[in-house]
């Protein structure tokens, strides 16, 4: 997922192996970040990047932000600010950055399936002839991506137990 901690609360409650923060959106923070405090032209900001993606995905998280904490140091006033905003948003999201795990188990981490999913489950709700109300379509959407994510007997296992 992005990231966004709304979206992580609606995931709480089911028996996810784990929530994890794509790849691709963590890459947009690191980058924006090296962009801002090593210049926008010029090889130092994608070099430095590169590295420290390379870091988070094959080498774990602290390795990874202990990497990020070297960088801050070097960094002044504004651009320090920005070194911390990055740690920060890296922090609140440590639990969800098991790189080393997804690829242990062969998980994607990139975004493409998820972001493939959300138009596949649109396109579905919004087929010809189909009128949907505010409420009706939230709960039409939410059962086709329970089905599409593959925990649609997980779910109403879990569901028709507690009812009991």
């Amino acid at each position: 997922m992005d990231g966004a901690v709304c979206l992580r609360k609606h995931l709480e409650g089911l028996s996810l192996q784990e929530v994890m923060l794509d790849f691709y959106h963590l890459s947009q923070h690191v980058n924006e970040a090296g962009r801002k405090t090593l210049g926008e032209a010029g090889d130092a900001g994608k070099q430095w990047s590169e590295e420290v993606l390379h870091t988070a995905r094959h080498q774990g998280y602290d390795p990874f932000f202990t990497t990020l904490a070297g960088w801050r140091g070097e960094q002044r006033k504004g651009k320090r600010k920005i070194a911390d905003q990055l740690r920060n948003y890296l922090a609140q999201r440590k639990d969800m950055m098991p790189y080393e795990k997804c690829e242990q188990n062969g998980w994607d981490v990139g975004s493409g399936p998820m972001e493939s999913m959300c138009s596949v489950t649109t396109d579905r709700i919004k087929r010809r002839g189909r009128r949907w109300d505010i409420d009706n379509a939230e709960s039409q959407m939410v059962l086709e991506a329970l089905y599409q994510s593959n925990l649609w007997d997980r779910y109403w296992a879990k569901v028709l137990a507690g009812s009991n």
